[in-house]
């Protein structure tokens, strides 16, 4: 069945190439954009049909770019984005140790506790606690965070994680455009658009509790089985606990904790959270380059931890997941090539000049950044809109709802695939890397359009009526 599934699937994809390199060879009149918009499409279509190959396949679309001169090597290392994989390094170097010294069930039976041991509450407890933290400490900390306490609490009573750990993501990314920490996008929207902390408080946090909710009672729905299942399991192993008392089963959890070192470690972690939020204002204090904290701070924090529990550094380093941080290296460059060759400009031009009135330029910003958000890096989609959204300010339109129009695209869209955010992909990885699950397009994609578009059309529907 497999290999039957495999050529059906070979067969699409070649089609879906086939039709999008006439379109792009018909609409571009530009070899360097075909190239990089043909081999941009194939690798997005390569890995949402064949997610297991993606290294792989994003490796050669890299070299065929490279080759064919459409872009050349120093410009593609700076597209790479090693800022954002030693933070990541440094992230997961620091979840490992969590994880060693038992961070995650000490919490995970004390949130059991606080949920009444009823799946349902800890279910909405989980998604609440995704966007929180996605919004304070950013959706890259969050999902490391958060999908590892979820396999962690599933691993205790025996249930699939998968569904949960997506139902998380969907909540991260939600929760990251209530404040101007939760995403990188906003931000170089804030400091584009001149927009404050206060600002995101007024318009994006109404619109994104406002989805959490929605989203909450959707996955509620959705998962209603298999939070049924969640619930049985919990009740079987309190009852195979000899009808212990809830303090009794906290007890024997703790029992099997270091209660030093996971006070030492819990304090590295939060520590290292704490300077990464005020790194901005360390960087004036100390005169440094802008972010020059905020990648630094977790590298600061693994090598502390990797000191203090020399023993067991080597299996740190080799917990991190390497695998998909070699993928998102070549994802990024291949991404920033469409930004390279003018392509993402010319199209974000188009989509301005089209547009006829305030209303309709709302609204195809924020559609077409919630799609394409879901197949190319948002950080690289927001900035070829910067210019065309600054160009409109200096013909006299009103462009303040336009810059929310491109966060909330930007945020939620990320939730249609699973490849629409840089949380996305950490989410899987952990995954992959604990439970060896390869999630497949028709696993994510039918939630995850729900969970993307409704978002975005909330967050249409407050800018239209605010306008």
């Amino acid at each position: 069945m497999a290999k039957k599934n495999n050529g059906k699937d070979f067969i699409i994809f070649i089609l879906l190439i086939a039709l999008f390199s006439s379109i792009l060879f018909f609409l571009l009149g530009n070899w360097n954009q075909f190239i990089a918009g043909i081999i941009f499409i194939t690798s997005i279509l390569a890995f949402l049909f064949f997610w297991r190959f993606r290294v792989g396949i994003v490796a050669i679309g890299l070299t065929l770019l490279i080759l064919t001169g459409t872009i050349d090597i120093e410009t593609s290392l700076k597209f790479m984005n090693f800022d954002i994989i030693i933070f990541l390094i440094g992230m997961m170097v620091l979840v490992a140790m969590l994880r060693d010294v038992g961070f995650f069930s000490w919490i995970g039976i004390r949130l059991n506790k606080f949920a009444k041991f009823n799946a349902k509450n800890l279910f909405v407890i989980i998604l609440l606690l995704s966007a929180v933290m996605a919004a304070l400490v950013g959706e890259v900390i969050s999902i490391l965070f958060i999908s590892t306490l979820i396999i962690s609490i599933c691993d205790q009573y025996k249930v699939n994680p998968v569904k949960y750990v997506i139902s998380a993501v969907f909540a991260t990314n939600i929760g990251s455009s209530w404040t101007v920490l939760g995403n990188p996008i906003g931000i170089i929207i804030a400091m584009r658009a001149g927009l404050t902390f206060e600002d995101f408080i007024r318009w994006a946090f109404p619109v994104g509790l406002a989805s959490l909710l929605i989203l909450v009672l959707l996955m509620l729905l959705i998962l209603r089985n298999d939070i049924k299942t969640f619930q049985q399991n919990i009740n079987k192993k309190i009852k195979s606990e000899n009808s212990k008392s809830v303090d009794e089963i906290i007890e024997t959890v703790d029992k099997t904790i270091d209660k030093k070192a996971l006070k030492i470690g819990v304090t590295i972690f939060f520590s290292i959270i704490f300077l990464i939020s005020i790194h901005a204002r360390i960087e004036a204090l100390l005169n440094l380059e802008k972010n020059t904290f905020l990648i630094i701070a977790p590298i600061a924090g693994a090598g502390v931890a990797m000191v203090w529990r020399r023993e067991k550094a080597q299996k740190y380093v080799e917990r991190v997941d390497w695998w998909n941080l070699v993928f998102f290296i070549f994802l990024f460059s291949i991404a920033g090539c469409i930004s390279y060759v003018g392509l993402s400009d010319r199209m974000a031009i188009s989509i301005a000049n089209y547009s006829k009135s305030l209303p309709l330029m709302v609204i195809l910003i924020s559609l077409i950044s919630a799609f394409a958000s879901s197949v190319i890096d948002n950080v690289v989609l927001v900035t070829s809109f910067i210019p065309i959204i600054s160009s409109l300010a200096s013909s006299g339109i009103n462009v303040f709802p336009l810059w929310w129009a491109l966060l909330f695209g930007g945020c939620y869209g990320g939730n249609i695939t699973q490849i629409g955010s840089t949380a996305n992909i950490v989410a899987l990885g952990v995954l992959e890397k604990r439970k060896h699950y390869y999630i497949k397009p028709k696993e994510w994609i039918p939630v995850g359009l729900v969970a993307g578009i409704i978002p975005a059309i909330i967050g249409l529907i407050f800018l239209l009526v605010q306008i």
